[in-house]
């Protein structure tokens, strides 16, 4: 039987039992149950998906899914061209996250490298275009979940309006997952030069979120 030293004190059973009348064995079943209503928790949030939104899954061609705050953003009706539209806005601040079929051409040797690259230029200069003032502000290859690419960033600030955009080209890091390739876009803009309140901040960074959720295929991973 294990005794306790009487610098330590009594036990919690025994201080619960001469305090309150309760039973030592009592204290422990409560004690092993709470144990492992913990154990189980813990297995539940390692097995469940990384799922922390709302879900919108495309069943393809090309297959992929996104996550978005349903609280902040919806699935919106989807503009000529478009696989996906998700919007959202608050206060003066207006977000989209835009996923589009990318068509490239045939390319032997490393496409994030040697073809995306130039692409994602056009992108650029197109935008540049339309927006005169515009800034590049980022360039460079990155990776979402599952995918592969090159990513842009630019912004156009004025009196009157207060814009950002990303694009990044995509195709699957792995073969399995299609051959598919599409763009990623994220827009966000304000009417007016002013600097983002809290509550906007909050919606970019959720849109973001929205926009780093892109996974090929159905699932999660």
């Amino acid at each position: 039987m294990a005794v306790t030293r009487p610098e330590l004190g009594p036990t919690l059973p025994g201080a619960l039992r001469d305090r309150f009348g309760i039973p030592p064995v009592v204290t422990l079943a409560v004690a092993a149950v709470v144990a492992l209503a913990a154990v189980a928790g813990i297995v539940y949030q390692l097995g469940r998906p990384n799922i922390w939104g709302e879900r919108v899954i495309r069943k393809g061609p090309p297959a992929f899914n996104m996550i978005y705050p349903g609280d902040a953003m919806h699935v919106a009706g989807s503009h000529a061209g478009e696989l996906v539209r998700l919007e959202g806005r608050r206060k003066g601040l207006e977000v989209s996250v835009v996923v589009k079929p990318l068509k490239l051409p045939s390319f032997d040797g490393d496409v994030t490298h040697g073809l995306l690259p130039v692409y994602a230029d056009r992108f650029v200069d197109a935008e540049k275009r339309r927006l005169p003032g515009l800034e590049l502000t980022q360039e460079g290859r990155a990776r979402v979940n599952n995918a592969v690419g090159y990513e842009v960033g630019y912004e156009r600030i004025t009196n009157s309006e207060r814009f950002t955009g990303r694009d990044v080209l995509l195709v699957p890091d792995d073969p399995a997952e299609g051959k598919d390739e599409v763009l990623l876009s994220l827009r966000q803009r304000k009417d007016s030069g002013a600097k983002l309140t809290p509550p906007e901040r909050n919606l970019a960074y959720l849109a973001r979120k929205a926009y780093r959720s892109f996974r090929f295929g159905t699932g999660r991973g």
